[in-house]
């Protein structure tokens, strides 16, 4: 009975309009009822993604065959019949593909960044990481231009090239990230069966260092009076709930009304959602809890931050918001992630410990606290001056008095 209720009549507005449950933390399916052997899986995060399901030899097999809506409802159900044709004619295409044993002895043969690009995300990306969207993303702005381009023509000069083009254009970060990504895909590429050099290893990386950025009081007057200023109310309590929380953006955009108990002030994080692994109860102050209310008066919907031009039914890139906000401010070089900055550095300067720091941020790692102790050297002199003020005063009137002697003027010539 349960399977039969997620059998439903594929079209846009009702694939739009599926949400998963908090509690399904690997995502739910729903069954096509035209193309039997078409499903879509919709992540906790919002993520819809196009499955052929069907039994081979006894066992349930998947293949992803691509997100909705770059995939539209009827390539997919073609896309599925085709594959329902090649099971009908004794294949298995959830088969690791053989290798090419083309092209001069390189045994990836033909094999497109493209091919392995939808290998990579189907049998990694989507099962093993949280983050994988953040993937997608990268993958489209940065490489999808290669997508026809065959593994054994990717050398490392182009690699060279293209990181230093993204390191100019979007930063060393963007460029390092793209690194880590192509190179892990390359490095799947050998696991999976295609002896393909891996010309991103060993590829210079740029020097990064750990942002400082956050909000001092006289900034922080001034974003504050630009946010109220905000013509969009959703992104302008979407970056309050931001700064106020402490939380990362991406968790802050898919907000569930069922994750957030507001008679007891707490937002629970899902362990699916959280980058540790862990479910978060994070503390929301009344300012958070008002606007959290007010937003839920006139909520018609699963998510705190809807959106109706979004796939997700939530904010999905607020960039050109912050960018508009950031402008009204007067801020050339602040980003949305500055904002769990500021939250940490000033709970660090009135004196919280790293460890509570710590847990109101959702770190694991108390390295990566560490930040805001040293983000402001005031709070730190203020610590030693009172230390030593505290000292002098024990020692009173027997405190050892300064000794200024001078120097022997040495002779002309001397050293």
């Amino acid at each position: 009975m349960a399977k039969d209720k997620r059998k439903i009549h594929f079209n846009k507005e009702v694939v739009l309009g599926l949400t998963c449950p908090p509690d399904k933390t690997s995502g739910v399916y729903f069954y096509d009822r035209e193309q039997p052997n078409l499903a879509i899986r919709i992540t906790p995060a919002g993520g819809r993604v196009f499955i052929f399901s069907r039994k081979i030899d006894g066992k349930a097999k998947r293949v992803s065959l691509g997100q909705f809506p770059t995939m539209t409802i009827a390539q997919a159900r073609g896309a599925a019949a085709s594959l329902l044709a090649r099971v009908r004619a004794g294949e298995d295409p959830t088969a690791t593909p053989e290798p090419d044993q083309t092209d001069a002895g390189n045994v990836s043969g033909n094999m497109t960044l493209g091919d392995l690009w939808d290998l990579y995300l189907s049998r990694h990306a989507q099962v093993h990481k949280k983050s994988w969207e953040n993937d997608v993303l990268l993958y489209n702005k940065h490489l999808k231009a290669w997508e026809g381009r065959t593994l054994f023509k990717i050398t490392r000069a182009d690699l060279q090239v293209l990181m230093a083009k993204i390191g100019k254009g979007s930063g060393p970060y963007a460029a390092n990230l793209v690194h880590s990504l192509i190179r892990t895909m390359l490095y799947l590429a050998q696991d999976w069966g295609f002896e393909q050099t891996n010309p991103a290893a060993r590829l210079k990386r740029f020097r990064t260092h750990s942002r400082s950025r956050y909000l001092k009081p006289e900034e922080l007057k001034r974003f504050w009076t630009a946010l109220s200023d905000f013509p969009d109310p959703t992104f302008r309590d979407f970056f309050a709930v931001c700064l106020l929380t402490g939380q990362r953006q991406g968790n802050v955009r898919c907000m569930a009304w069922t994750e957030v108990d507001l008679e007891e002030g707490v937002w629970t994080v899902p362990f699916a959602k959280a980058k540790s692994g862990e479910e978060m109860r994070i503390v929301l102050v009344p300012e958070v809890v008002d606007l959290l209310r007010r937003r839920k008066a006139k909520a018609d919907g699963p998510w705190v931050f809807a959106s109706k031009r979004s796939e997700t039914g939530h904010i999905e890139h607020p960039q050109h918001a912050w960018e508009r906000l950031c402008k009204l401010a007067g801020f050339e070089d602040l980003r949305i992630h500055d904002l769990r900055r500021t939250h940490g550095s000033w709970a660090a300067a009135t004196g919280a410990s790293l460890a509570i720091i710590g847990k109101a941020l959702g770190h694991l790692d108390q390295t990566a606290t560490a930040i805001y102790a040293r983000l402001d050297i005031d709070p730190v002199r203020q610590a030693v001056m009172a230390a030593t003020g505290a000292m002098m005063d024990a020692v009173g009137e027997s405190r050892p008095k300064a000794k200024i002697e001078e120097m022997p003027a040495q002779a002309e010539g001397g050293k």
